[in-house]
């Protein structure tokens, strides 16, 4: 669990670190790691707004020099932020454009995150089955990668929507796994 002084830390030594990096070439995928760790700190402390600025000027320096590894990790940003400001269509934009991104590429870890994100967004509005076709994507990918966050990740969100479904056992069967 991460308590108000490791946040105000962890804000504290990321703003530090930006300030101080080189803005070179041989830095910009350190910067770039930076930033988004910005963008989810910003997140997890409520201030989606300001992720969203964070996630769109880490986006324009990832095309600027041609990254798309982090210009998908800003969409991923990008949507979670418009998730948490409960504007899911916004969140679905950022969030399809981010996997057409991936198609065709070995980014199972990034592409289970935006699946899962999306499979959440479907889920809040209730177009369920898109929901589910996401979220065993997610699944696929996390189990493929043995990624225990991502794993852990999408059976929470699937939990909730076979809860939203009244399938309580088997919420209760992903949420034990």
């Amino acid at each position: 669990c991460i308590n108000k002084i490791n946040i105000n830390e962890a804000f504290d030594l990321v703003d530090s670190l930006l300030k101080v990096i080189p803005k070179t070439p041989k830095y910009t995928d350190s910067y770039l790691w930076l930033l988004n760790n910005k963008v989810g700190l910003l997140i997890r402390t409520s201030q989606s707004k300001e992720a969203i600025d964070q996630g769109l000027k880490l986006m324009k320096i990832a095309e600027r020099n041609n990254m798309e590894t982090w210009v998908i990790r800003a969409h991923i940003g990008l949507g979670w932020a418009h998730m948490e400001l409960e504007k899911y269509n916004d969140a679905i934009k950022w969030l399809k454009e981010g996997i057409a991104m991936c198609k065709g590429k070995q980014v199972p870890m990034i592409s289970g995150f935006l699946t899962s994100n999306i499979a959440s967004c479907y889920n809040n509005i209730r177009q369920r089955d898109s929901a589910f076709y996401f979220i065993n994507l997610a699944l696929e990918y996390g189990s493929r990668d043995q990624n225990m966050l991502q794993m852990a990740n999408a059976l929470n969100i699937r939990a909730d929507m076979f809860s939203n479904e009244k399938r309580f056992m088997e919420a209760e069967r992903d949420l034990t796994e």
